[in-house]
């Protein structure tokens, strides 16, 4: 996509959900761990093997990637690139391109990269405000009134993961933690419309399980009691702006990450149980952990009532509003992959240059947002040490 806006003069502006890169405060999240895995080392060990892992991924990324990348650059008339873009030392760093984190501060901060300091930046998750995602939306009366009934429902749903497991095991285990909970607990039931079991027409007929089709998390989750999810980035960030426990069931990439985050954070009772060792026992343990826990909703609650009040427009428009503004203030003119003029400004000051980024003016742009610790013990880093 870069060349492909670099020949168009097309101005780029690279949006990321979480960090790949592995800093001392916790490891890359795309790998598939904790953020704090090996974090009981002792020398900062952890740092220095995540670091490691950061480079093989990298050189591994440039030895799959890299030829077909640069055979579309070749195509485009644009000279051959010794990285991938969006790795460290590539396009993205040299040439100064936007790069905004997504994420919602309370749940972790990042800090700007030494090497691009005024072009990567922290902005909210791009949450529409939740009146604007409910504007046209009208409930359908059979939800409403499953939903009216005393008692708050368990949220069981793994998004777009239900085409990495079977669909009818899950509703299976879902149906025996069911069974396992007191009489009076409901539940509601996403992407399983295409499942067909007498166990669970049965449950849907006797009001335990209500079957969802599509509905805004920002409308639901603060209607149920908690959310068995599988811990992606959106879904993460719609739970815990809901203010409700998670119990979390990661399947690949950031999601045993994100998991792990709502732990920490107190808003989830582990760092969530694997995919492909999920059985009824382990949910089922979690679930009364968190129905009976006073602590975690509390926490849940506190966490998702601050988003909401700092949310006092659609972070959706402040990202819009700052890529706009930024563009504005640069002055947006294409640069090539190999800008010789840039490698010499780079070399006499030791570190990327480009006097076009005012760093106030874009600053302005933040309406005095503030990127502090939180009380909630949010985690701190400094991007590529």
């Amino acid at each position: 996509m870069y060349p492909e806006c670099l020949v168009r003069n097309i101005p780029v502006a690279y949006i990321c959900f979480y960090p790949w890169a592995s800093t001392k405060s916790y490891a890359g999240a795309a790998y598939g761990r904790s953020f704090d895995s090996l974090q009981w080392l002792p020398f900062e060990l952890n740092f220095k093997i995540w670091k490691t892992v950061d480079y093989v991924a990298s050189f591994w990324s440039d030895i799959g990637l890299l030829p077909i990348y640069n055979k579309r650059l070749k195509e485009l008339g644009l000279p051959k690139a010794g990285r991938l873009p969006w790795l460290p030392g590539g396009a993205f760093e040299k040439n100064q391109i936007l790069v905004i984190h997504a994420l919602n501060k309370n749940l972790i901060q990042i800090q700007k990269n030494p090497l691009n300091p005024l072009n990567e930046v922290q902005l909210d998750y791009p949450y529409l405000s939740i009146e604007e995602e409910l504007e046209d939306y009208v409930p359908p009366n059979d939800l409403v009134e499953f939903l009216s009934i005393k008692g708050n429902p368990i949220y069981f749903g793994y998004g777009s993961m239900h085409s990495f497991s079977d669909v009818k095991s899950r509703v299976s285990i879902w149906l025996r933690v069911m069974d396992l909970l007191p009489e009076n607990q409901r539940a509601l039931f996403s992407g399983v419309g295409s499942v067909e079991s007498e166990e669970l027409n049965d449950a849907v007929k006797n009001g335990r399980v209500f079957i969802l089709n599509h509905v805004p998390h920002s409308w639901l989750f603060p209607q149920v009691s908690c959310v068995v999810h599988h811990g992606g980035a959106g879904t993460t960030h719609a739970v815990i702006r809901a203010g409700v426990p998670s119990i979390v069931i990661p399947h690949f990439a950031d999601q045993p990450w994100w998991a792990s985050i709502l732990y920490h954070l107190g808003v989830a009772p582990s760092t969530g149980i694997q995919a492909n060792a999920v059985t009824t026992e382990k949910i089922t343990t979690e679930l009364l952990i968190v129905l009976s826990n006073k602590e975690i909703k509390e926490k849940a609650d506190k966490i998702g009532s601050k988003i909401r009040k700092e949310q006092k427009r659609s972070p959706v428009s402040k990202i819009v509003a700052y890529i706009e503004k930024y563009w504005e203030k640069t002055n947006w003119d294409v640069l090539t992959l190999d800008d010789e003029q840039q490698k010499i400004k780079e070399k006499e000051h030791g570190y990327p240059v480009n006097e076009n980024y005012p760093e106030n003016e874009i600053k302005n742009v933040l309406d005095g947002n503030d990127f502090s610790l939180t009380s909630h013990d949010v985690l701190s880093a400094e991007l590529r040490e």
